[in-house]
This record gives structure tokens, sequence and C-alpha cells, in this order.
């Protein structure tokens, strides 16, 4: 897993077929969090206007992942509407999570 680092280009994202990838940001804006086998990472950045990473990845443990680069995407999104509908839904939940600010009770 190269060059996934916070604000470098994103020009894929990852499958994760076994292990464990900790994402996190340099700044402590984005909350850790662990991603394990099923997972999709970076599809954030290919979408993103400036086209850069918004955390980092790291492999906490022996990893293997599955890459696919923004053409295959961009074709995916274009011939499964399915596939395009997953990728909007996620994306937006997870930027829903990380600008989610914890309610106080009073």
């Amino acid at each position: 897993m190269n060059n996934w680092g916070q604000l470098t280009l994103a020009d894929k994202m990852l499958y994760v077929h076994s292990g464990m990838i900790r994402i996190t940001d340099i700044d402590g804006v984005v909350q850790t969090k662990m991603f394990g086998r099923g997972s999709v990472i970076g599809e954030i950045g290919l979408f993103a206007p400036d086209r850069k990473r918004t955390a980092t990845a790291i492999a906490e443990e022996d990893t293997d992942v599955y890459s696919v680069d923004e053409d295959k995407i961009v074709e995916l999104y274009y011939q499964n509407p399915e596939c395009a509908f997953h990728l909007v839904k996620l994306i937006t939940r997870r930027l829903i999570e990380a600008s989610a600010v914890p309610l106080t009770q009073s």
C-alpha cells in the first residue's frame, strides 16, 4: 500500500481482502477508525474536487488489498447504477460520520 497519505493524489480505491487498516489524519480531525475484510477505502478522494486523500491509511498487520483505479470506478459508476448508488451512500455516510458533533445531554 503506497502513497496513501493524507493530501496525496487519489487515483484508486482499495477493497480490503484480509488484514486491518487504520485510517487517521495528521491534524486529528478525522476520528481514527479500523477497516477490515470487506471494507472499501479511498472512495472520497476519488470524487473530491481536488482529488486529494482526506486521511492516511496504515496497514496494522499483514494486509491483502485489491485496488480499483479511477477509470474502472468511472466505468462501473455509469454501467452499474446499483454500484453507483452504493458508492454515493457510502461517501455520504462517511462524510456525515466525519462531521458529526457529539451530542451533549442537558
